[in-house]
């Protein structure tokens, strides 16, 4: 897919996952192994933000367990799936239509911020995404901890065709990359760990998948402690085998 601006990206990931709400796919999902092994962190009657809440999946939980959740997604029909569902389920959850790159709260608003889902991987450039990272630890509250689940870019796939993939489509990609950084333009989509894919119906969504590396600098950034596993060594497994599983988990404190 050829991409011309970071607005062009993060619209064709919106058009995705409003398809994608509309067929119902993410209410019919339980709480996979890392949500329920972070909810279990999560001390009750605290404040949380989750970033990225779509229907309400990971919100719904942690407020019935006793804890003040405010959900955001910058797709409206998750947030208006979301507020029916806190009806029925007769829970306080709040959630709001808003972008993650730009959170509309004051600083030091939370004792918690999830971005469970694999939500920060969707949100664009490397660039985005620090700018993601840095606004959750703002309104982090001081002893605040931060928990993030996103693609690791170390998972091989079956048969190493995940790195294989990432290597080919960045070589593909790299003259028009020297193109643009030429004439001063973006390199939204060009970037290594950059993936464009057929999802729902044959639409094309997008995410990044991240390097620990990458998520060293953007925690570094923000001002915050932290450890990164991978999901395997997040829920105690150990051995080489582990370090290369399909996602990671970011633990950051303030």
């Amino acid at each position: 897919m050829s991409t011309k601006t970071e607005k062009e990206v993060v619209e064709k990931v919106k058009e995705y996952y409003t398809l994608y709400s509309e067929l119902e796919i993410f209410s019919k999902t339980a709480l996979h192994p890392v949500e329920k092994e972070v909810l279990e962190k999560l001390k009750r009657g605290r404040k949380v933000l989750d970033v990225g809440c779509a229907w309400g999946r990971v919100a719904i939980p942690l407020s019935k367990s006793g804890l003040e959740v405010i959900g955001i997604d910058f797709v409206p029909h998750f947030i208006r799936e979301a507020r029916e569902n806190a009806q029925v389920h007769k829970t306080d959850c709040s959630f709001l239509i808003a972008d993650a790159v730009n959170l509309p709260f004051k600083n030091k608003a939370f004792d918690y911020v999830i971005c469970m889902g694999l939500s920060l991987p969707t949100l664009g450039s490397p660039l985005r995404i620090n700018k993601t990272i840095v606004g959750m630890a703002r309104v982090l509250r001081v002893n605040g901890e931060l928990f993030v689940n996103t693609h690791n870019r170390l998972y091989p796939g079956k048969y190493g065709l995940a790195w294989i993939g990432l290597i080919v489509c960045f070589l593909v990609r790299v003259p028009r990359r020297i193109w643009r950084m030429l004439k001063r333009q973006d390199c939204a989509g060009l970037y290594f760990g950059d993936v464009f894919y057929k999802g729902q119906r044959q639409r094309t969504s997008f995410y990044h998948a991240l390097s620990k590396g990458e998520l060293s600098k953007a925690m570094e950034m923000a001002g915050l402690s932290y450890e990164i596993l991978t999901d395997e060594e997040f829920l105690h497994g150990k051995g080489f085998k582990a370090k290369f599983s399909r996602t990671l988990v970011i633990l950051g404190h303030k």
